[in-house]
């Protein structure tokens, strides 16, 4: 995915969120450099510092984020039955449904859209789906 922010932004953002300076960013540091970029990138707003409650995102305990069987069972039953002409592909109006579902604002689940389509092509393959 691109951002289309400029090369000296995107290394604002990466030294913004990388806290402990190990030149590396963990699960919360990542979370908190893609909220960076999408803020910059929809309101125009780049901190000189980080935020109190981006800073404690950082912070948070490492969780294991790797997805279950089970989950990932789930997971493909879902993608199935959204794909209904077993293309391998679920489109935009496809997702819509079971994203909006999730309840968050439209204007995040868009972005979320686009950080799982990795290769920018409109749709999801299972392993962009499933991400």
């Amino acid at each position: 995915m691109k951002s289309n922010l400029p090369q000296d932004e995107l290394a604002q953002i990466y030294t913004l969120a990388d806290v402990d300076k190990d030149g590396r960013l963990n699960e919360g540091e990542f979370l908190c450099a893609l909220h960076l970029a999408y803020k910059r990138s929809k309101e125009g707003l780049l901190p000189t510092e980080l935020p109190g409650p981006l800073l404690a995102l950082t912070q948070r305990p490492e969780e294991n984020w790797s997805v279950k069987a089970e989950e990932l069972g789930h997971y493909l039953q879902t993608f199935q039955r959204l794909d209904a002409q077993s293309k391998g592909i679920v489109g935009q109006e496809e997702g819509r449904e079971i994203f909006e579902r999730s309840g968050l604002p439209v204007q995040e689940l868009s972005f979320i859209w686009q950080l799982s389509d990795r290769d920018a092509d409109g749709s999801l393959v299972f392993q962009e789906f499933a991400m």
